[in-house]
């Protein structure tokens, strides 16, 4: 199974029973060598699209979560699997605040098209926007048949209420395509989650999404920075005072000047803080902002021109504003605020604890979990059913375990005219239904000695069952995969 997504905590205690499913030609080659000819290098365990490199560690958690659930360890600790022993390659496509350009999804599907040892594509993401390039490699792998994708619904938009897909396609799981499963969201009473997508025509079946318990990454406070009378102060205008520090009861703030009259542009910076050690970074302000003119956030590094800049607003509220502070690790940086107000507006700041997280080792050796809930994971519980079908039936097409999946499932009244199959997926009816489907045979034949297929000869017959056979054929017509005694 390949899991497009965050990536994947390998050495989480749910996730270290070996499921990595790693490439032998480079694991056992030499370091820095592309040793299997596909144009990544040192892809054992996967790769990461969204940095371009061999690590597709998990920054943010979501690619755990669903990875766990397909094929979590059974240790008599936290959450076990539907389908054990799969191999799992976790293909990197979201970055670590969860976002996805679906481009380096149509990469990471090429990726795994180019290998004969995936059936199945779990995809917990989407949008509303076609890729006209991932349609297309989809398509082209719907040809072949062979490899299963299972894509998430959807939650809704932003009001949280789930969508109708027949008339708001949710991509890659509207695609109209035979080796494409959309699934959708099921509450513990058996109706459809509020947030659910649906669509009589183009989602298929539901499996539970609520309150499911996941395996995850937990982010820890590793240093805090605290507002205090060590910061810089510096006037580049008119200013009608200095920034003052407030006690406040234990939890000190530094608050803006008061507002004068004129034009007026004046800067305050923490002390420098050095990001030695960290994984993945993340920094979360505390800061209370009611500003009628923008303010510029930065975080500088002591190197020169390196910096990470925003502008920020907002009304007399306490906010929390999260920035990705990876990129600094190893290096000092220090955060900056350039206050502005022209004229008599009434801007006014005030800077709150700042608060580092990041992701360490140790955290995994703890049993981190989680309660979570979307179509995200209720599409990884089809993935593993679909694994399990697999398994069995190795010889069965894409198209075939998607049938196999609609036509077992068990009916809820709450469902009708929601989803195409009417039905929540079950694993046992599932697996009875695929131990009677018919036979399948992929048939090639390859003329030896270059002749060509327009009189007797001799061909080989390349079949599940009849492997490498020699026989004599007339002309023939056809190849590909055929039932049993058809």
């Amino acid at each position: 199974v390949a899991v497009m997504d965050s990536g994947f905590a390998k050495d989480h205690i749910e996730l270290s029973n070996g499921l990595t499913l790693q490439s032998i030609e480079e694991l056992n080659g030499i370091g820095g060598e592309d040793d299997d000819g596909n144009g990544y290098r040192d892809d054992v365990d996967g790769w990461d699209f969204v940095e371009d490199d061999p690590d597709p560690y998990d920054f943010h958690g979501h690619g755990t979560q669903v990875a766990g659930i397909i094929a979590g360890a059974v240790n008599g600790v936290g959450i076990q699997g539907i389908s054990q022993n799969v191999g799992i390659k976790p293909l990197r496509v979201a970055d670590a605040m969860g976002a996805v350009d679906m481009w380096d999804v149509a990469k990471a599907v090429l990726y795994i098209s180019e290998r004969n040892n995936f059936r199945i594509i779990n995809l917990s993401l989407g949008g509303p926007i076609n890729n006209p390039v991932l349609s297309e490699v989809i398509k082209e792998l719907e040809t072949k048949n062979e490899i299963l994708f299972i894509c998430a619904a959807g939650n809704g938009g932003s009001d949280l209420i789930g969508d109708n897909n027949d008339y708001s396609p949710y991509y890659p799981a509207s695609y109209d395509y035979d080796n494409i499963i959309s699934v959708a969201s099921i509450d513990q009473k058996g109706e459809l989650s509020n947030f659910s997508n649906f669509g009589i025509e183009s989602v298929d079946v539901v499996a539970p999404g609520e309150n499911i318990r996941v395996a995850t990454v937990e982010r820890e406070v590793v240093d805090v920075i605290r507002p205090s009378n060590s910061w810089k102060q510096e006037v580049f205008l008119n200013s009608s005072g200095n920034w003052q520090l407030i006690p406040n009861s234990g939890y000190p703030f530094l608050a803006s000047p008061n507002t004068g009259t004129f034009s007026w542009v004046t800067s305050i910076s923490s002390p420098y803080t050095k990001l030695e050690g960290y994984k993945d970074p993340r920094i979360l302000l505390y800061l209370f902002k009611d500003l009628k003119t923008p303010t510029w956030l930065s975080i500088r590094s002591s190197k020169v021109n390196k910096q990470l800049g925003v502008l920020i607003g907002g009304d007399s509220s306490w906010e929390y504003d999260a920035f990705d502070i990876s990129k600094f690790k190893g290096e000092e940086v220090r955060i900056v605020f350039e206050f502005s107000d022209f004229g008599d507006l009434g801007s006014f700041l005030a800077i709150g604890e700042a608060s580092i997280f990041d992701v360490t080792t140790a955290s995994f050796l703890k049993p981190n979990y989680e309660y979570q809930q979307g179509t995200s994971f209720s599409a990884p519980i089809v993935s593993g059913i679909a694994a399990m079908i697999f398994s069995c039936r190795p010889d069965l097409l894409a198209s075939d375990v998607k049938e196999i999946l609609l036509n077992s499932v068990t009916k809820l009244d709450s469902l009708g005219g929601k989803v195409k199959s009417g039905g929540m997926v079950r694993a046992d009816k599932a697996l009875d239904l695929a131990s009677t489907y018919r036979k399948r045979s992929s048939v090639k034949f390859v003329p030896t000695y270059n002749q060509q297929l327009t009189s007797d000869l001799k061909v080989k017959v390349n079949d599940i069952y009849l492997t490498y056979q020699e026989m004599t054929a007339g002309v023939l017509d056809g190849q590909g995969h055929y039932f049993e005694g058809d």
